[in-house]
């Protein structure tokens, strides 16, 4: 009121007040569940809060203590792909308030693993009927691991049947092998998270031969002696007593040789 009494009309004040933070969600995690706490799938990860006074105002996030993320309002989708992913996020009201939701932990391997299986020998016997071949299956994984690794054998095109490993995580196995016979090897592996090889890998397939030191792919030059007994592979073996003598055998495929003892000379492949 003036001083001729005049005066102004009641005027009305507004005063709003949210001292409370939001609230948020239990965050949902949505993929493919595998094993181990895997999952077998990219994720989604739903995020939400609620603010019952002046309402959510944004979400914001981080991914392994990357780059802060934001999306306005009260809901927002996070995608988490290979490998471990850590979700820390907050959500903000329209007054301010800021609360820090549960954390997010997720474990993601959508591929299998990469299995492959190799032969190879570690003794040959000239005069004997068997042969021990060393036979190794390996196998990768760079999300969760390898779990469990199958190798397989088939002889002359029969069935494949499982190969005993001497412990779970044995990856080499001495085979001893009949000459003449057909084998054939495949490997299967899977990974901590539940991927499996949608197939086995075929490893080499092959038939051990022996050839006797009379065979005609041996070509000898100089002076060679021949020992003749049952006790040789072919009832026969060529020998030289001057040094510098060579044979030479010569084939298509994967050869081993050996000699029979340390002052025979060398062979080499």
């Amino acid at each position: 009121m003036d001083r001729d009494l005049n005066a102004e009309a009641v005027q009305a004040l507004t005063v709003k007040v949210d001292a409370t933070a939001p609230v948020p969600a239990a965050p949902v995690v949505a993929g493919t569940p595998g094993t181990n706490g895997w999952y077998r799938s990219p994720v989604a990860i739903a995020l939400a809060a609620v603010d019952a006074t002046s309402g959510v105002a944004r979400l914001q996030w981080t991914v392994n203590g990357g780059a802060v993320q934001t999306a306005p309002g009260a809901t927002a989708s996070v995608a988490a792909g290979g490998g471990t992913s850590a979700v820390a996020w907050t959500a903000t009201d329209a007054a301010g308030n800021a609360v820090a939701g549960a954390p997010v932990n997720v474990k993601v391997d959508a591929v299998a693993p990469v299995a492959k299986v190799s032969t190879s020998p570690t003794s040959i016997r000239a005069n004997g009927k068997l042969q021990p071949v060393k036979v190794t299956a390996s196998a990768s994984d760079a999300g969760s691991g390898v779990a469990s690794v199958r190798l397989e054998r088939s002889v002359n095109e029969g069935p494949f049947v499982p190969v005993t490993l001497s412990s779970s995580t044995a990856r080499e196995v001495i085979q001893t092998l009949a000459y003449g016979a057909r084998y054939a090897y495949r490997v299967t592996a899977s990974d901590n998270a539940g991927n499996a090889l949608p197939a086995p890998v075929d490893g080499p397939a092959f038939v051990p031969t022996v050839y006797s030191e009379g065979s005609t792919r041996v070509a000898y030059a100089g002076s060679w002696l021949t020992s003749r007994t049952s006790s040789h592979l072919g009832g026969a073996a060529r020998y030289a007593s001057v040094a510098g003598r060579r044979a030479t055998f010569t084939l298509t495929g994967l050869a081993w040789s050996a000699r029979r003892w340390s002052a025979a000379g060398d062979s080499q492949p």
